[in-house]
Protein backbone atom coordinates (compact mmCIF):
# COMPACT_ATOMS: atom_id res chain seq x y z
CA UNK A 1 0.00 0.00 0.00
CA UNK A 2 2.76 2.21 0.98
CA UNK A 3 4.82 1.75 -2.34
CA UNK A 4 0.94 2.60 -4.43
CA UNK A 5 1.07 6.14 -2.18
CA UNK A 6 4.87 6.95 -3.01
CA UNK A 7 4.16 5.85 -7.59
CA UNK A 8 0.96 7.78 -6.88
CA UNK A 9 2.82 10.75 -5.27
CA UNK A 10 5.73 10.62 -7.78
CA UNK A 11 3.27 10.18 -11.08
CA UNK A 12 1.13 13.42 -9.67
CA UNK A 13 4.86 15.46 -9.12
CA UNK A 14 5.85 14.54 -12.99
CA UNK A 15 2.50 15.49 -14.08
CA UNK A 16 2.47 19.00 -11.79
CA UNK A 17 5.98 19.67 -13.40
CA UNK A 18 5.19 18.67 -17.00
CA UNK A 19 1.85 21.21 -16.60
CA UNK A 20 3.73 23.68 -15.05
CA UNK A 21 6.24 23.51 -18.62
CA UNK A 22 2.96 23.76 -20.52
CA UNK A 23 1.79 26.59 -19.04
CA UNK A 24 4.60 28.57 -19.50
CA UNK A 25 4.93 27.87 -22.75
CA UNK A 26 1.45 28.49 -23.84
CA UNK A 27 1.81 31.47 -22.18
CA UNK A 28 4.49 32.85 -23.82
CA UNK A 29 4.28 35.35 -26.07
CA UNK A 30 6.77 34.34 -28.60
CA UNK A 31 5.64 30.97 -28.40
CA UNK A 32 3.30 31.37 -31.58
CA UNK A 33 5.62 33.40 -33.46
CA UNK A 34 6.14 32.35 -37.17
CA UNK A 35 9.09 32.60 -38.91
CA UNK A 36 9.08 34.40 -42.53
CA UNK A 37 11.91 33.95 -45.02
CA UNK A 38 12.38 36.78 -46.39
CA UNK A 39 12.53 36.96 -50.38
CA UNK A 40 13.03 39.79 -53.11
CA UNK A 41 11.99 40.41 -56.31
CA UNK A 42 15.11 39.13 -58.19
CA UNK A 43 14.16 35.64 -56.59
CA UNK A 44 10.82 35.68 -58.22
CA UNK A 45 12.13 36.28 -61.53
CA UNK A 46 13.86 33.21 -61.70
CA UNK A 47 10.10 31.60 -63.18
CA UNK A 48 10.76 31.56 -67.21
CA UNK A 49 7.04 32.77 -67.66
CA UNK A 50 7.08 31.60 -71.22
CA UNK A 51 7.99 27.78 -70.06
CA UNK A 52 7.18 27.78 -66.81
CA UNK A 53 10.37 26.51 -65.93
CA UNK A 54 12.01 28.06 -62.76
CA UNK A 55 15.27 26.95 -60.47
CA UNK A 56 14.98 24.48 -57.44
CA UNK A 57 15.57 27.31 -55.49
CA UNK A 58 12.51 29.22 -56.44
CA UNK A 59 10.54 25.51 -56.36
CA UNK A 60 10.96 25.50 -52.61
CA UNK A 61 9.51 28.54 -51.46
CA UNK A 62 6.02 26.96 -52.81
CA UNK A 63 4.13 26.32 -50.26
CA UNK A 64 6.41 28.45 -47.94
CA UNK A 65 5.88 31.29 -45.21
CA UNK A 66 7.75 33.95 -46.98
CA UNK A 67 8.07 37.93 -46.38
CA UNK A 68 8.20 40.26 -49.41
CA UNK A 69 8.50 43.87 -50.13
CA UNK A 70 6.19 45.77 -52.59
CA UNK A 71 3.72 47.94 -53.91
CA UNK A 72 -0.29 47.17 -53.64
CA UNK A 73 -2.46 47.54 -56.71
CA UNK A 74 -6.24 47.72 -55.27
CA UNK A 75 -8.54 45.06 -56.62
CA UNK A 76 -11.34 45.56 -53.68
CA UNK A 77 -11.39 47.95 -50.95
CA UNK A 78 -13.80 47.35 -47.89
CA UNK A 79 -15.56 50.39 -46.27
CA UNK A 80 -12.95 50.87 -44.19
CA UNK A 81 -10.00 51.42 -46.35
CA UNK A 82 -8.84 48.15 -45.80
CA UNK A 83 -7.84 45.86 -48.76
CA UNK A 84 -8.75 42.25 -48.98
CA UNK A 85 -7.51 41.24 -52.68
CA UNK A 86 -4.62 42.98 -53.82
CA UNK A 87 -1.71 42.59 -56.63
CA UNK A 88 1.29 42.93 -55.30
CA UNK A 89 3.98 44.44 -57.65
CA UNK A 90 8.12 45.25 -56.93
CA UNK A 91 7.72 48.96 -58.01
CA UNK A 92 5.68 52.10 -57.86
CA UNK A 93 6.52 52.69 -61.79
CA UNK A 94 4.97 48.48 -62.14
CA UNK A 95 1.94 49.71 -61.05
CA UNK A 96 -0.58 48.48 -63.54
CA UNK A 97 -0.67 50.08 -66.97
CA UNK A 98 -0.39 48.55 -70.68
CA UNK A 99 1.06 46.79 -71.05
CA UNK A 100 1.01 45.02 -67.73
CA UNK A 101 4.23 43.74 -65.69
CA UNK A 102 5.29 40.14 -66.63
CA UNK A 103 3.58 38.00 -64.20
CA UNK A 104 6.29 36.59 -62.11
CA UNK A 105 6.71 40.17 -61.30
CA UNK A 106 2.81 40.13 -59.89
CA UNK A 107 1.74 38.89 -56.68
CA UNK A 108 -2.05 37.70 -56.67
CA UNK A 109 -2.93 38.35 -52.74
CA UNK A 110 -5.62 37.40 -50.73
CA UNK A 111 -5.51 38.90 -47.42
CA UNK A 112 -6.77 37.23 -43.98
CA UNK A 113 -9.82 38.70 -43.22
CA UNK A 114 -8.35 39.95 -40.17
CA UNK A 115 -5.40 41.14 -41.33
CA UNK A 116 -6.33 43.57 -44.03
CA UNK A 117 -3.71 46.02 -44.90
CA UNK A 118 -4.66 49.84 -45.13
CA UNK A 119 -4.50 51.51 -48.67
CA UNK A 120 -0.79 53.04 -48.50
CA UNK A 121 1.18 55.24 -51.02
CA UNK A 122 4.87 53.52 -50.41
CA UNK A 123 6.00 50.32 -50.03
CA UNK A 124 4.92 47.78 -47.30
CA UNK A 125 6.49 44.19 -46.54
CA UNK A 126 3.90 41.68 -46.85
CA UNK A 127 3.78 37.91 -45.03
CA UNK A 128 2.16 34.99 -46.05
CA UNK A 129 2.11 31.59 -47.37
CA UNK A 130 3.34 31.56 -51.17
CA UNK A 131 1.97 29.17 -54.22
CA UNK A 132 3.92 29.13 -57.44
CA UNK A 133 0.56 28.88 -59.69
CA UNK A 134 -0.79 30.93 -62.52
CA UNK A 135 -3.92 33.39 -61.50
CA UNK A 136 -6.02 35.35 -64.28
CA UNK A 137 -6.64 38.35 -62.74
CA UNK A 138 -8.23 41.67 -64.57
CA UNK A 139 -4.64 42.85 -65.63
CA UNK A 140 -3.42 40.06 -66.83
CA UNK A 141 -1.60 36.49 -65.55
CA UNK A 142 -0.37 36.77 -62.35
CA UNK A 143 2.58 34.28 -61.64
CA UNK A 144 2.31 33.69 -57.67
CA UNK A 145 -0.61 33.17 -55.37
CA UNK A 146 -0.03 34.80 -51.47
CA UNK A 147 -2.70 34.24 -48.30
CA UNK A 148 -1.57 37.04 -46.74
CA UNK A 149 -1.08 36.80 -43.07
CA UNK A 150 0.10 40.24 -42.10
CA UNK A 151 1.58 43.69 -43.89
CA UNK A 152 3.35 46.47 -42.40
CA UNK A 153 5.17 49.43 -43.83
CA UNK A 154 8.01 48.93 -45.67
CA UNK A 155 10.72 51.57 -43.69
CA UNK A 156 13.97 52.11 -45.30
Amino acid sequence: MKQKIVLSSLILSVMGVLGYFAYKSSNNPNADKVEYQTVYWNKLKELNVKTGQKTESLADLDGKRIKVPGFIVPLDDDAKGGLSEFLLVPSQTACIHVPPPPANQMIYVQMKSNETPKRENGPIWLSGILRITTVKSGFGQVAYKMLGEHSEVFTY
